[in-house]
């Protein structure tokens, strides 16, 4: 069965008075349907603007897609127009955005912004939009719905925000679905709930996922791989469980050093500590050359200051872009 989602050398850049700066560059994975992929890695590091090319929600001009190819279903998104890309935005590719408060309309209902999506990409009449609005909401677990159709975002909860965007993304039941974020600044509680009723909603529809998070728990309960990036690159990929078991790259270590563990005993416990990684992210007009984490890294040596790593197949068949584990390939 060929896969839902193909992208490959996707480069995405900003305009700027020194020129075109590239924030995303050469990425490529692919995600089968019914299948989640997630994208970690701290702020700054291209997971959300990889999400808005794949989409191409980026403001063109200041942004461009340079490079690559985005197939859905073997369909190239980025050799349509912009009607043809209305056509596929929320029918066959939907996403739901980081912040709900500030990604719902606050001066329209909640059922009128529902019925605006659904109208959109199908030929029914108000009054039957609205009733499949009412029973979207009632799909994602919103009390009430009937009631609640009419509110306006500020009335609601975090937490009800949340599943009132995740019910407009489904509203055309997407081959695709990205979670950017899904979970921000909700409590655990909500967290959990808005988890699961993603995983029955994807299990139901058959969708393909792609969850952009930096969340470790998060990718550990409802994901099946994991891209690690870093600076706009991909760093690292690799099934979860190999991830979080034996992680390659020098910056995967770091993450998952940062990550408290939960269900140790007391012994455990008190030895040990979270590691932070030192420095920040480099802006990406301001990259330093060679491997772009060498100056945040423990184990640099010289070569990587002065070359960048390719991500390349290692002998488990996992992809890392790390001198470290290219020579150790190349010993074993």
């Amino acid at each position: 069965m060929p896969p839902i989602l193909e992208v490959r050398g996707l480069k995405t850049q900003f305009s700027s008075p020194k020129g075109f700066i590239t924030v995303v560059e050469d990425v490529d994975f692919v995600l089968e349907a019914g299948a989640t992929l997630a994208i970690v890695g701290e702020s700054g590091c291209g997971k959300s603007v990889t999400a808005m090319s794949l989409l191409r929600v980026l403001p063109e001009p200041p942004a461009r897609i340079a490079a690559g190819e985005v197939l859905l279903a073997g369909r190239d998104l980025l050799r349509l127009d912009e009607d043809q890309m209305r056509k596929v935005r929320g029918r066959d590719l939907s996403m739901i955005f980081q912040e709900p408060m500030t990604s719902l309309n606050p001066v329209m209902s909640i059922g009128k912004q529902i019925v605006e999506a659904i109208r959109e990409h199908r030929a029914i009449t108000g009054q039957a939009a609205l009733e499949e609005a009412v029973a979207l909401l009632e799909r994602v677990r919103i009390p009430d719905a009937k009631q609640r159709i009419d509110e306006y975002p500020h009335r609601l909860s975090g937490g009800m925000r949340q599943r009132v965007m995740i019910a407009m993304a489904l509203a055309c039941r997407p081959k695709f679905l990205i979670a950017d974020e899904p979970t921000t600044a909700l409590d655990v509680t909500v967290q959990a709930q808005i988890l699961a009723l993603l995983a029955r909603l994807q299990s139901e529809f058959g969708m393909g996922m792609l969850l952009i998070t930096h969340n470790l728990g998060v990718v550990a309960q409802i994901a099946q791989r994991v891209l690690v990036m870093y600076a706009g690159r991909i760093v690292e990929e690799a099934p979860v469980r190999d991830l979080f078991r034996e992680p390659l790259h020098p910056y995967t270590e770091g993450l998952l050093g940062a990550t408290p563990r939960m269900h140790q005993d007391a012994d455990e416990g008190a030895r040990h500590r979270l590691i932070d990684i030192a420095g920040i992210v480099p802006l990406p007009d301001q990259l330093p050359p060679g491997c772009a984490f060498a100056p945040r890294c423990p184990k640099a040596f010289a070569r990587c200051h002065v070359e960048q790593p390719a991500l390349l197949p290692t002998h488990d068949g996992r992809k890392s872009a790390c001198f470290l584990t290219q020579n150790s390939a190349v010993t074993a």
